[in-house]
């Protein structure tokens, strides 16, 4: 392939994305106490300018938590979806919260199974044990997928922000990605949500669109339930 061609296919790409970020609709969420500052300053790599803020972050996955489980799986968008849970359930696969320095060896396993992500060589925060032991003893929030023998085969790191559950890492073993273990873990934790954290009524799931290089990942955003958004977060702290 000539240059020519290379930069106009990335300069058509480019293009498309902007257009498609431009088109998502806006929400606005609010965003208050001092203790989520921290967190959302690292989050977004941002410093936030005075007591009231309003910060605007573009092409977010956002899902909006449903009213029932059933809602959530309802409807012809979600087959794949149904199909994915259908095909981890006959597996005898479950999920759970977990305090992740008790599964540092399979949560090492998951990490390690695959030297690359997304065409990306793994970061050595992923690979390197005492980098790994420091992370889990500082107890992130844990939930993950487990087999039937009780081995941990994927886990979501999650950060909340008042309302908001932010996976903030996401990760299966690569060798059960192909029996719906993602998918089955993202229905999981929504339905935990419904049942045991009612006010939670928003899952933030990186960028939405990340180029056509990364496309399997927006399909399985889409697939479960995130939509592209465009959010005016509305940030209020006491200093």
């Amino acid at each position: 392939m000539s240059f020519v061609k290379w930069f106009y296919g990335k300069a058509k790409s480019y293009i498309s994305m902007k257009i498609s970020i431009k088109k998502m609709a806006w929400t606005d969420l609010e965003v208050s106490g001092d203790s989520s500052r921290e967190i959302y300053e690292e989050l977004f790599k941002t410093k936030i300018k005075g007591k009231d803020y309003i910060d605007t972050q573009k092409n977010i996955a956002l899902l909006s938590v449903p009213l029932s489980y059933d809602d959530y799986i309802r409807g012809k968008a979600k087959q794949a979806l149904r199909t994915n849970i259908n095909k981890a359930s006959k597996k005898g696969y479950y999920c759970k919260y977990f305090d992740g320095i008790d599964y540092i060896d399979d949560i090492m396993s998951i990490n390690c199974s695959s030297d690359s992500r997304g065409g990306r060589e793994m970061e050595e925060r992923y690979t390197n044990r005492s980098m790994i032991e420091e992370f889990l003893n500082s107890s992130p929030v844990m939930f993950g997928t487990f087999t039937v023998e009780g081995k941990l085969i994927g886990y979501i790191q999650i950060l909340r922000i008042n309302q908001m559950f932010i996976t903030n890492k996401i990760l299966g073993h690569a060798n059960f990605l192909d029996t719906g273990l993602m998918y089955y873990m993202i229905s999981k934790l929504v339905e935990s949500i419904i049942k045991n954290d009612p006010d939670v009524t928003h899952i933030m799931y990186a960028k939405y669109l990340v180029g056509r290089s990364h496309a399997g990942y927006t399909y399985f955003k889409e697939r479960c339930g995130f939509q592209g958004t465009n959010i005016r977060f509305h940030l209020h702290y006491s200093k």
